[in-house]
């Protein structure tokens, strides 16, 4: 019975819609056997004593062959083919499968068994591999069950083809060269019994050639179902009876007398195993032996052309497999070099921002400096008030400017009244380029306040956001990216222009009581501007708040830790931390205490470890009490943990933390307050790569997806892996959080076949699910580099798992969207 792969079917054995299900008897015992098993899933159990996978159920009653409707009748051959199995009819078959498997089987039989040995095939379908063996020089026959296909086969390839089950009378005992099983083994109800009375017909030295599927025991039914094996197929209850393993197939011949035993490729080796079986030792004949015997008049020779054309095929294959396999090496190595010369611009732009940043340092010391000593010499000379008027000549004579972005020291000087209720305190932070803006930085300076002026926003047009570019070095956002926290905290005065509302909104969570906002032309009418209330006081257009609103205030301290004034005024979601350890006792401690120290009040920690072994199980019982679960148990691996943490968690909002990296002080609240500000599917911020140490800091990364501006995930761009993933546009996973109705939309699980990329694809499929992301500037985690992690720096592993996922991606039909989701749950 030969067959060619088809999609797995839930469907029991029912060969047309008018028939009656049939009806099935347990099977008591393994051909081993043994009586005791394991499950595998409903149909199926393992054999405990020789690992064979068993059907739980077999055929029972009498069954009528040759009955329209009955087992193995016209039926299977033809509908039950097509509509069950999706495969080509017999008849179709009879055709193609001549110069594929047939040639291929014939090859293989001709170094173990020449012509005019006497062969018989156990089950010949449609006849055409007996009648492949008939032309080259075989004395061929076949045994079928289906008197309807026996006809078929009959009249097809004038081939002689006896009724089964077969009768021992029918052929002479110990006179066959060879007795052929392809595809037959796993639907014998008693393979043992069949294969010893096979054996009473072959010569001493006669063989059997087999074919049969090959089950794979290190592989659960669940990663099988979430990887989309191709095993699966062969999962078909009532008709694959023994489905056996390489160890377990050696076992059953060895038992039935046959020790010697060779394993040949299978034609179709993602789910099926090749092997030749014999008494005596196997001799292989060489390539010579079988062209000599093939040398003989009239068909043989065309068999041998089929066969030279069978090879020349299959070596144009080789070829092209060769070319496409150093293709892609060449590939991974142009990668590779790319992601080399990256890290190196990365640290020289990194060492150059940090001598930038120091000669800025300098030259504003000694810019203050001497503005001072202007201020004091012009009010010696009774000039001030003259000079405040007219700053703008006088910075032009002397080549000065009120612009900087990083002050080593902040000068409060004196608050500035710029009309009844308007107040500039200093230091003064400016992110709009007008008219008044220039002026409370010249009335600021004169007060000795020290001056901070951004452009507004990212200071990107949008063509340039949509490139995933990073804000322009004198932007707003890339000021609050790269500047120290406390920084903004010791500003008096915040300039914006009021219409600018990615600004604000990165403003909104961040100030502190004291600091007051200067919001520069009309005010809009929008949710963001209306949650300030109303202005302490309006001068030109320019209006001024005095005291923040507690939405708008910083939960955190300089320390990084909650403000409980502020964080009890507040209603805070809850975030669940799925924590995931195996053997990290080195920085397991560090990991949980990164989570627990948050301060977080609306926090669940979940933490799930697969039975580690060097002291871990210590230290996670000393947190059992502040875990809200504590999981001990083995596991399948990286995703088979995090999705029974997730499978557990009761958050709106979810993200995991591997044991060797850590969340950065206050990400906690910084998240809470992007997902109730944004409304929002995903919040991302920064990651710093560390070593062995929070503070042995390697790179500090953020994602350039614009900074502030809530947007759909770009799709095209996260499978554009090359030109955006590999050069860093996008994050890290410790610094990702998403809601748990994007976790359900996406699948609701991570892939157990994937074990270096299992992120990437999740991110893949929450963009596929309509995720609408927001960035963040604060670095939320830590991504630790360590020698025993998955991926070290410089190295890269994960690319034969990357390339299998775009190709998998490449079949989905785009804009699709949710059909992505597929790839990673098959619930159904």
């Amino acid at each position: 019975m030969t067959r060619t792969p088809s999609p797995p079917s839930d469907a029991k054995l029912e060969m047309s819609k008018t028939s009656a299900p049939m009806h099935t008897v347990p099977l008591a015992h393994c051909w081993c056997g043994s009586e005791s098993f394991k499950p595998f899933n409903d149909d199926y159990q393992v054999c405990e004593t020789c690992g064979t996978l068993l059907c739980k159920n077999l055929p029972g009653g009498d069954i009528e062959l040759g009955r329209d409707g009955d087992l193995y009748s016209k039926d299977y051959w033809l509908e039950y083919q097509t509509t069950t199995l999706h495969q080509p009819t017999v008849v179709e078959r009879a055709r193609t499968d001549l110069s594929e498997r047939c040639i291929y089987w014939l090859r293989t039989l001709l170094k173990y068994k020449r012509p005019p040995g006497r062969v018989l095939e156990v089950g010949c379908a449609h006849g055409g591999f007996t009648a492949v063996m008939k032309e080259a020089g075989f004395d061929a026959k076949a045994v079928e069950l289906s008197p309807w296909v026996i006809d078929f086969a009959k009249q097809t390839f004038d081939i002689e083809v006896l009724r089964g089950p077969l009768d021992p009378n029918q052929i002479e005992a110990g006179s066959l060269d060879a007795i052929v099983l392809l595809d037959v083994l796993e639907h014998l109800p008693d393979p043992a019994a069949v294969v010893r009375d096979f054996a009473k017909l072959l010569k001493p030295d006669g063989v059997l050639v087999i074919q049969t599927p090959q089950w794979r025991p290190e592989k659960a039914y669940l990663d099988m179902r979430l990887s989309g094996d191709p095993f699966l197929h062969q999962l078909m209850p009532l008709e694959h009876l023994y489905l056996f393993n390489d160890t377990s197939v050696v076992d059953f011949f060895k038992r039935q007398g046959f020790e010697h035993i060779a394993f040949e490729p299978a034609i179709f080796a993602l789910y099926d195993m090749f092997l030749v079986a014999s008494r005596q030792e196997l001799t292989v004949a060489d390539e010579a032996t079988v062209a000599a015997a093939l040398d003989r008049p009239g068909s043989p020779r065309l068999v041998q052309a089929l066969l030279d054309l069978y090879g020349r095929h299959e070596a144009m294959t080789a070829e092209r497999l060769q070319l496409y396999t150093d293709h892609h090496l060449m590939a991974d190595e142009m990668i590779e070099a790319r992601g080399t010369m990256q890290a190196l611009a990365d640290r020289a732009l990194q060492a150059e921002a940090r001598a930038t940043r120091a000669e800025k340092r300098i030259i504003n010391i000694r810019l203050s400096q001497i503005k001072l000593l202007i201020g004091a010499a012009l009010q010696q000379m009774g000039l001030l008030n003259w000079a405040s008027r007219n700053w703008r000549v006088v910075k032009a004579r002397l080549g000065l400017t009120s612009r900087s972005r990083h002050m080593p020291r902040l000068d409060i000087g004196q608050p500035v009244a710029l009309a009844d209720g308007l107040h500039c305190n200093g230091p003064v932070l400016i992110t709009i380029n007008t008219t008044a803006s220039d002026q409370v930085a010249e009335a600021a300076t004169f007060s000795r306040s020290s001056v901070i002026r951004t452009s507004p926003g990212d200071g990107l047009t949008a063509d340039e956001r949509l490139g995933l570019n990073r804000p322009r070095p004198d932007s707003l956002m890339e000021w609050l990216i790269s500047v120290d926290t406390a920084v903004l905290r010791k500003m008096g005065t915040i300039v914006v222009d009021a219409t600018d509302a990615a600004s604000l909104g990165l403003l909104r969570g961040r100030l502190l009581p004291g600091q007051s906002l200067l919001l520069c032309g009309q005010l809009p009418a929008t949710p963001l501007i209306q949650s300030l209330g109303e202005p302490t006081g309006i001068l030109d257009n320019r209006s001024y708040f005095a005291q923040p609103p507690v939405a708008w205030l910083d939960p955190l301290d300089d320390a990084m830790t909650p403000r409980p004034e502020i964080v009890e005024a507040r209603k805070w979601p809850k975030i669940s931390v799925v924590m995931v350890s195996f053997n990290q006792a080195e920085f397991l401690e560090e990991g949980i205490l990164s989570v627990l120290d948050q301060g977080y009040p609306n926090l669940e920690i979940l933490m799930v470890d697969a039975v580690s072994t060097d002291g871990s199980l210590d230290i996670l019982e000393r947190y059992r009490d502040r875990l809200d679960l504590l999981l001990i148990e083995k596991d399948h691996g990286q995703s088979d943990g995090l999705n029974k943490g997730f499978d557990r968690a009761t958050g709106d909002i979810l993200t995991w933390v591997n044991s060797d990296d850590l969340l950065e002080p206050g990400a906690l609240f910084r998240v809470a307050q992007a997902f109730t500000d944004y409304k929002v599917d995903m919040v991302v911020g920064g990651c710093r790569q560390v070593g062995m140490t929070r503070d042995a800091i390697i790179l500090n990364h953020h994602t350039r997806l614009p900074l502030g501006r809530p947007l759909p995930l770009p799709l095209d761009k996260l499978l554009d892996f090359h030109a955006f993933w590999q050069t860093g546009a996008f994050f890290f996973q410790p610094e990702v959080f998403f809601s748990r109705d994007l976790w359900k939309r996406s699948g609701g699980a991570l892939r157990l076949d994937l074990n270096y990329v299992l992120d990437y694809d999740l991110w893949v499929r929450m963009a596929a699910a309509g995720a609408r992301c927001v960035h963040i500037p604060d670095y939320l985690a830590c991504s630790r580099t360590h020698e025993n992690q998955k991926t070290t720096y410089g190295k890269m592993p994960y690319l034969p798992e990357v390339r299998r996922l775009l190709l998998e991606y490449n079949d989905v039909s785009r804009p699709a969207g949710l059909q992505l989701v597929r790839h990673s749950v098959d619930e159904s």
